[in-house]
């Protein structure tokens, strides 16, 4: 029972391993079958050519291959022998004498140099390997059984029964099948990926068709290995053609109601929740080529049950990166996660339930991802304006966009450093959203942000950015970039120069908000002590406005006619100090060399 048993299973792997043959090579696109799927010919034997006969397992003899094993006359023995003088060519270790070849070189040649014998080296190796490719060709060559001849046309019922065999094995033998299970799966995502029919783009079922067939296999398989972790396995996985790939797994799960393609999701954040893996940069590009293909009108309760675990999933992730000595994500990792949370917030049915549990786990990793990669600005501008879509209330609108401008303040007094390119990347998020132009090209302008509603309740802690001598040098310092301080004053001058500019041009309350000093200049003749020096800082604030207004493109008036009075009493009163500084510092410098000569 035990041999016939083995037998079966021998027969079920060639069985598999045949099929896996016959799908790769119609998937392919070399050989006479390249690309040809299906055929509507068969093969059929001409009556001329005699059948082979093929042994079966009820043929074999049991004993049959079992004789005595005859040793070819090529191989040569070594002996153990009593110590003697040793010939030439024969080298003696001990008691052992071995055989070793003598070279012998051609008389009148030069020796070979090292070059020559390396490309010679090298060739003899390509050689090999192509005469091994040819061996592997041939035999994955299908023959006719009956007279042996090479098969390269198939039929649909072919191709259905080779794909039956494989589910079969897949199910009865899975510990066997597991070293070319990725293989099978990936084989089977080609063959319903390439077109035969005029209806392959469409979601019809045909009734024994062979693309109908392999997706009832995937189906059917990727169920039937679901608690065993596959998930989690095909998403670690690097797959060649990840769309192509994904787009077929989410196609033939479409309308499978005990395995729907958002509760594959959730099996994989399962997964993840008991066995974290100590990466997560390949899942998540995975997950971005798949989850754009599940449809996010439909499945609306697997959608409300998954919004749990993905909360769980992102504060895991915070958690792992937020670590001592933790690797910060990447910039594509950062982007396929953007992918993943502007798809998710699409879904219509978080209209009457929202995820805020969900947006706000994302927004603490986001905030804590720009401190170690880029983000490219249409990647912001997308995740931001989804969550201002999906959420109902006022406050749960921002969270994103605030979470993201708070990072910003932080990073502009020095509590936080983000990556180099992430801090004029929010200003820009800030001015496009007031409806400035900012030097990045946009393929969408239906953006949404509120990044300028988010950016109001810090304009006084942007200003005292803007008013400080030393943050330039300061930023130069973190960030070695000798633009990047000049930059990022002229971007956010011009967001406080357009906040102010929206009120009416003759009304002085936001100047009396935002820069109340203005209303009142000191006088030349009746000057405190430290006034020089505040009149110097809000002449350096007041021309940073300017130059932001005119980087605006509209009409842009953050300082009112009405005010420019003041503004001239402050440039008056500059230009008088400096000469008076001058004089104290000339009074100081002879008074210091008096005392010197003094002391001398």
């Amino acid at each position: 029972m035990v041999r016939v048993v083995n037998r079966w299973r021998d027969m079920a792997a060639d069985v598999a391993l045949g099929a896996v043959s016959l799908v790769s090579m119609m998937t392919s696109g070399s050989g006479a079958a390249g690309g040809l799927m299906c055929m509507y010919q068969v093969h059929e034997c001409s009556e001329s050519e005699q059948s082979q006969e093929i042994n079966t397992w009820d043929d074999l003899d049991e004993d049959e291959g079992r004789g005595e094993l005859i040793r070819p006359e090529s191989l040569t023995v070594t002996t153990i022998k009593e110590a003697t003088s040793v010939d030439e060519g024969i080298v003696q270790i001990g008691a052992v004498r071995v055989m070793q070849p003598t070279i012998v070189e051609p008389e009148g040649l030069a020796p070979e140099s090292g070059i020559s014998r390396k490309r010679s080296t090298i060739a003899q190796e390509v050689k090999r390997k192509k005469s091994a490719i040819e061996v592997v060709k041939k035999s994955c060559t299908l023959r006719c059984g009956h007279c042996n001849e090479a098969i390269e046309m198939f039929d649909e019922e072919t191709i259905s029964l080779c794909l039956i065999a494989l589910e079969t094995f897949l199910h009865r033998e899975p510990s066997m099948a597991a070293p070319i299970l990725f293989k099978i799966l990936y084989t089977v995502t080609r063959l319903i990926d390439t077109p035969m029919y005029p209806w392959h783009s469409t979601d019809m079922f045909v009734p024994a068709n062979s693309r109908s067939v392999a997706k009832q296999m995937l189906r059917v398989s990727l169920h039937h290995l679901s608690t065993s972790a596959i998930c989690l396995q095909l998403f670690d996985t690097k797959i060649p053609r990840p769309d192509a790939f994904w787009s077929v797994i989410a196609l033939s799960l479409a309308d499978f109601p005990e395995l729907s393609p958002v509760y594959f999701i959730q099996i994989l954040l399962e997964d993840l929740e008991e066995s974290w893996p100590g990466s997560v940069r390949l899942i998540m590009k995975n997950l971005a080529y798949y989850v754009v293909e599940v449809s996010t009108d439909v499945y609306s309760i697997p959608w409300q049950n998954l919004v749990g675990h993905l909360e769980t999933f992102f504060k895991r992730y915070h958690t792992a990166i937020s670590a001592d000595n933790a690797t910060l994500p990447t910039r594509a990792e950062i982007e396929n996660v953007i992918v993943v949370m502007s798809h998710v917030l699409k879904v219509q049915a978080f209209a009457s339930k929202c995820p805020v549990g969900l947006v706000e786990a994302f927004a603490k990793w986001l905030s804590e991802s720009l401190h170690g990669a880029e983000v490219s600005l249409e990647s912001l501008l997308g995740v931001c304006t989804s969550c201002n879509r999906a959420l109902i209330r006022e406050r749960d609108k921002q969270c994103v966009t605030r979470a993201v401008v708070t990072e910003l303040m932080q990073a502009i007094k020095f509590k936080a450093k983000l990556h180099e390119a992430n801090y004029v990347t929010i200003a820009n998020m800030v001015l496009q959203d007031a409806g400035e132009d900012i030097e990045v090209p946009l393929l969408d302008d239906q953006f949404n942000t509120a990044a300028s509603e988010a950016i109001r309740p810090f304009l006084f802690e942007v200003l005292d950015f803007i008013a400080d001598l030393h943050v330039i040098a300061k930023l130069k310092k973190e960030t070695n970039s000798d633009a990047l301080g000049g930059d990022l004053k002229v971007k956010l001058a011009e967001a406080i120069a357009v906040e102010m500019s929206r009120s009416n041009a003759r009304d002085c309350r936001t100047v009396i908000r935002f820069i109340p000093w203005l209303m009142s200049p000191p006088s030349v003749t009746q000057a405190a002590p430290g006034a020089f020096a505040d009149s110097v800082t809000n002449v350096r604030v007041l021309s940073w406005l300017l130059l932001g207004a005119l980087h605006a493109n509209h009409s842009c008036l953050p300082v009112p006619i009405e005010c420019s009075q003041h503004m001239a009493d402050y440039i008056h009163f500059v230009l008088a100090g400096f000469a008076d500084q001058s004089k104290v510092r000339e009074g100081i410098k002879g008074g210091l060399q008096w005392n010197s000569k003094i002391c001398h």
